[in-house]
């Protein structure tokens, strides 16, 4: 039943904002067992354990999901974030490698980024951020994770143009919340703890 499975898999996401991991996966795997067409339901239900820090489980099921369908780029991703979890870097990197070959996705560029943030290279990491912003279209999440990147840099102006961004045109969300903390912080009017990087459920 597609329809049920597209209502599953849309909890399972929402459950991945809310940081509800063993959720996420478990409505993830329903709405693959209710159409396992759809490669992207499974492979989500493995990034839900990598969340969850089951890796081992994660990596289990995700060379399982590859070993049916070897071009699936959302385990492929999956998997290279386990890897950089696990700091299998060069393992990462070439799975990315792989992903980027198939299909050029939101995830791909932005698993990129965090990539070369390892790597202590912040040059390719933004342009590999910037390229994330394009492909998932500016959304408010997006241009988020983009300015705890320039922050975590120390390209404070730059964040600040982004924070204030989300503020104006995406203002009854709750990143322009988190903007609005942020770019307070950034003038000096509050003190915060410094930002991390989201690991959104991904724009597959």
């Amino acid at each position: 039943m597609p329809d049920n499975a597209k209502a599953l898999f849309l909890k399972a996401k929402i459950y991945m904002e809310e940081k509800k991991y063993k959720e996420a996966s478990e409505n993830a795997q329903a709405a693959y067992e209710n159409n396992q067409s759809n490669m992207e339901y499974e492979a989500f239900a493995a990034l839900g354990l990598i969340r969850d820090f089951k890796i081992k489980p994660a990596i289990e099921m995700l060379n399982e999901i590859l070993g049916k369908h070897e071009d699936n780029v959302y385990a492929i991703n999956a998997l290279a974030e386990a890897y950089m979890v696990s700091e299998k870097i060069n393992e990462a990197k070439n799975l990315l490698d792989k992903a980027e070959s198939i299909e050029k996705i939101p995830q791909t560029s932005f698993l990129y980024g965090l990539f070369y943030v390892t790597q202590g290279n912040n040059s390719k990491a933004k342009i590999n951020f910037l390229e994330y912003k394009k492909r998932a279209g500016n959304l408010p999440r997006v241009l988020l994770e983009y300015a705890n990147f320039l922050e975590n840099s120390n390209d404070y102006k730059e964040a600040q143009k982004e924070y204030k961004t989300i503020i104006e045109k995406h203002k009854n969300t709750p990143f322009a919340k988190i903007a609005k903390e942020r770019l307070d912080e950034l003038n000096g009017h509050i003190h915060l703890s410094r930002p991390v990087y989201i690991k959104p459920a991904p724009e597959f």
